[in-house]
């Protein structure tokens, strides 16, 4: 919280947390470069938590982000309501809003461009790991849609629901896996 000038309600635990930071209020920190460089432009409350070694560390303007391990939402910049909870989990992720991501590498490279509602919700290990610029999509068990890329509004629910374990090119929609 080294440049905090007017942020209230603030917690930065390990180096550089939270340490751009001067307006925003209500914030969690905890780990090296956590919400490093958050820093809203005017007072308010963001409800951001980051705790994990370069959770959230790239968010400058996002809020109500949930961020909870090693480079968890590490890419995020101005994206809001997100949870993710797991190393690597929504790892690439920029802009986007609304997704959910739970276990390791969960949801890691997806990334829709321009801020869009990208609801995205995957549970379990690699659940959803390629999506790059599908939406609408809720992957629930280890391997779960791990290879959609491309494809909208499939649900795949149970170990390795819905995946091809390929390459990652699949642009599937609107399907159902159990």
């Amino acid at each position: 919280q080294r440049y905090n000038t007017v942020g209230q309600r603030n917690v930065g635990v390990g180096l550089q947390a939270l340490e751009q930071n001067t307006a925003s209020d209500t914030n969690i920190a905890i780990g090296v470069n956590a919400l490093r460089k958050h820093n809203l432009t005017s007072t308010g409350d963001a409800y951001n938590i980051a705790v994990g070694d370069e959770a959230g560390a790239e968010i400058t303007t996002g809020i109500y982000n949930t961020l909870i391990g090693g480079l968890a939402g590490d890419a995020l910049t101005d994206s809001d309501y997100n949870v993710a909870i797991g190393v690597h989990a929504l790892g690439a992720e920029t802009t986007g809003i609304g997704s959910t991501a739970v276990g390791y590498e969960a949801l890691k490279t997806q990334n829709v461009a321009g801020g869009s509602n990208t609801q995205n919700t995957a549970i379990g290990y690699n659940a959803g790991k390629l999506i790059a610029s599908a939406t609408l999509n809720t992957a629930v068990g280890a391997l779960a849609l791990d290879a959609e890329v491309n494809g909208h509004r499939n649900t795949a629910i149970g170990y390795a629901a819905l995946s091809t374990q390929q390459s990652g090119t699949s642009t599937n929609s609107n399907n159902t896996g159990v």
